[in-house]
């Protein structure tokens, strides 16, 4: 398992032929691919925020001077706008932390898949010894079972 793994990981899946036509990514490209896309989204929410907040200021300083000038009907519409300018504020804020979440988690694969594909040779070593050491010592066959497992 850990060899196919580690073939998809670093070379890509190549089958029939599509492959032939358009060569497959390797996995780890694809992924990579995937948090840069995560990232432009995440920094375009962020942009999008600063300037619902400079719009936020705008309308609240227009508020406070409606108040100040006895224009009650205009500061009610102008905090109907505020209000609902902070609700979606608000639901931007929190699309920007679950892309912040996929993009952490998406990091957090690719590091999975160097370990495994770093350890993969490891385990590939590990057979090779334990069946070697099958006929000879048959306890170190079994603890090195256990470690291949664990590994």
């Amino acid at each position: 398992m850990a060899s196919r793994f580690t073939k998809r990981w670093e070379e890509g899946e190549q089958k029939g032929l599509k492959a032939m036509l358009k060569p497959s990514e390797p996995l780890r490209t694809k992924i990579e691919l995937a948090i840069k896309r995560v990232e432009a989204q995440i920094q375009y929410i962020e942009n999008t925020l600063n300037r619902l907040s400079e719009r936020d200021k705008y309308l609240f300083s227009k508020i406070v001077e409606a108040y100040s000038k006895h224009q009650i009907q205009r500061a009610h519409v102008l905090a109907n706008e505020l209000a609902e300018l902070r609700k979606m504020a608000n639901f931007m804020m929190n699309a920007e932390l679950a892309l912040e979440r996929v993009a952490l988690r998406l990091r957090t694969v690719t590091q999975l898949g160097n370990v495994v594909s770093t350890l993969a040779p490891a385990t590939q070593v590990l057979q090779n010894v334990r069946v070697g050491l099958s006929g000879l010592l048959p306890n170190a066959e079994k603890e090195i079972e256990q470690i291949g497992a664990m590994l």
